[in-house]
């Protein structure tokens, strides 16, 4: 994709730069685990260590599990 090819969306752009694509991390979780997870009342960092330790996710971090707890809050499950 070059600026001679017109205007790029950034949607277009981020495609062919990003190599992660749309899915998020947490995403890839087994149901059971993201379900839990939703559930709970447990913080980023608490989610992290437990999945880390007990479940061998050894790339998982607070940022990334952050998007459940978003999702937890979003949704109204567990109102803070």
């Amino acid at each position: 994709m070059s600026a001679t090819d017109g205007p790029v969306s950034l949607d277009s752009f981020r495609f062919s730069h990003d190599r992660r694509g749309r899915s998020r991390w947490v995403d890839r979780l087994p149901d059971d685990l993201k379900s839990e997870i939703v559930d709970s009342d447990a913080g980023a960092t608490i989610i992290t260590r437990w999945l880390r330790e007990v479940h061998g996710y050894q790339d998982a971090t607070v940022n990334r599990v952050a998007a459940l707890i978003r999702d937890r809050q979003d949704s109204g499950e567990r109102p803070r």
